[in-house]
Formats: structure tokens, C-alpha cells, sequence
């Protein structure tokens, strides 16, 4: 059974020091897309696959070098694969998830071909999702995400390690925050084989102390 709420995820890339970048200056990038978990989304059960696949529909940095070319033309897509759940906790109204693992990649392709038609997998994302030259890839450390179902909204996030791509120099250091939330209304447009409906922004900035983030950082689109 899909779970036909709305998720908007707010990602939040904290750069945690670059001297090529000044206080302020930031990477913004928008993306929307589906996730799908491995045995559905009405509750996480331990060894359950979370994967996001989206599409970025646009980006902005401070370098004049920085080498995003959608009017080339290039589509950028991200995917989120390989979440481990550790089981769905739930207190109350609230659900807690945590998960291991996992990696995100985005893809730079001259093809323009990515859709929604072709099925999703956890084993295999859409192919025409990750056919592209790696732009950018990072490994998850830890992953969390509170859910709200009762409200169909909630929240997560996670702290990534970027490794690689081709665009890994221009975001230098390697140790990231990633957020979000999950906020409804109902999305009927959901297509086949996914769960949530994806809808945020990723974005870097510097400095930030890594212990400085918090929920508080985070806001609500709608």
C-alpha cells in the first residue's frame, strides 16, 4: 500500500570548513521526485530499503566555474539508495526510524531521458535515473527519520560523507548534515511502485559547527 502523503525534504549540506568559500556564500539545490521502501511504507520493519530517486530541477552556487549546464542540455539527478532500517519505534503518535548505510549520487546526462514510467526497485533504481556521469557521490553515517503518521508529516536527518564526482572539488570538504521534513497534503500523482512524494532543497554553507545543527534549522515549505 502506498503512503500517499507529500514529503518535502529539506536537505541541509553543512559545509564544516572551506576556505575557498566565505561566511555566507551558499549552494543551493532543488530537486523533487518519489521514494519507495522495500516492504512498503505503513510501518519500517528491520532489514526494510528506504531509496529516493529524484530529479534536480535547479541549482545555484558562487563560483562562476561551478559546472551545472541544464541549458546544454544536461539533466542533474539524485539518488538516495541502500538504507538500512533498524525497525520502526514507535511512542505514542510518534515514529522514530533509523537506518545505516546508504549512499547519495547525482548524476550528470546529456540524454534527458529519466521518467517515472519505468518500475522501481530497491535492488535497482530506474535505469534511466543513474545512466549519467557521476556529478557528485557520498556515503550516509547515520540516517533518522520521525514520522508523524497519524498527521501524515514528520522529519529526518542524517550526516553524509561526500567522496567523490566530478564536481567534488568544489565542494571540497568531505563531512556534511542532511535534513528534512515530511509534510503533507495527500498527493494522488504518486507514481507506480513508490511511497512519498519528494519536493527540497539540498544546500552547503560555511562555517557551521556540526553541533550547532538542530531541528530548529529546519523549516516547513507549506
Amino acid at each position: 500500500m502506498r503512503l500517499t502523503l507529500r514529503m518535502t525534504m529539506l536537505g541541509i549540506f553543512l559545509l564544516l570548513g572551506w576556505a575557498g568559500m566565505s561566511l555566507g556564500e551558499t549552494i543551493v539545490i532543488d530537486f523533487e521526485g518519489f521514494g519507495l521502501e522495500s516492504d512498503g511504507f505503513d510501518f519500517s520493519n528491520p532489514g526494510d530499503t528506504l531509496v529516493l530517486v529524484t530529479r534536480v530541477t535547479n541549482m545555484v552556487a558562487p563560483q562562476p566555474d561551478f559546472p551545472y549546464f541544464p541549458d546544454a542540455p544536461n539533466e542533474y539527478t539524485l539518488v538516495v539508495t541502500g538504507l538500512i532500517s533498524n525497525g520502526e519505534m514507535v511512542d505514542g503518535i510518534m515514529s522514530t526510524i533509523i537506518y545505516n548505510l546508504g549512499t547519495l549520487a547525482l548524476y550528470e546526462d546529456a540524454s534527458m531521458n529519466s521518467t517515472w514510467d519505468e518500475y522501481p526497485y530497491v535492488e535497482t533504481p530506474p535505469s534511466t535515473f543513474v545512466d549519467g556521469s557521476l556529478w557528485l557521490f557520498g556515503d550516509f553515517t547515520d540516517f533518522t527519520m520521525v514520522l508523524f503518521r497519524d498527521l501524515g508529516m514528520g522529519s529526518f536527518e542524517g550526516h553524509v560523507t561526500l567522496t567523490g564526482g566530478s564536481a567534488f572539488d568544489f565542494f571540497s570538504e568531505e563531512g556534511y548534515t542532511f535534513g528534512g521534513t515530511l509534510i503533507p497534503p495527500h498527493n494522488p500523482d504518486i507514481p507506480d511502485g513508490y511511497h512519498l512524494s519528494l519536493d527540497g532543497e539540498l544546500w552547503v554553507e560555511e562555517p557551521v559547527n556540526a553541533d550547532e545543527s538542530s531541528w530548529s534549522s529546519l523549516k516547513a515549505l507549506y
